[in-house]
């Protein structure tokens, strides 16, 4: 949900350097979990975040 609402937050009027810096650790955590829950790479997890967010 956090990732969800800063990414549409950034694409729509940008973040300021805090959202940006806690989109980057809520996005981080994001992947880690998708990554072992799917067992699955984390750069494969990243594309599947990346593809949902658009």
């Amino acid at each position: 949900e956090v990732v969800r609402n800063l990414a549409l937050r950034e694409a729509d009027k940008g973040l300021s350097a805090g959202e940006k810096s806690l989109f980057t650790k809520a996005r981080s955590v994001l992947v880690s979990e998708l990554s072992f829950a799917l067992e699955i790479s984390e750069d494969d997890a990243t594309d599947r975040v990346e593809k949902a967010l658009v």
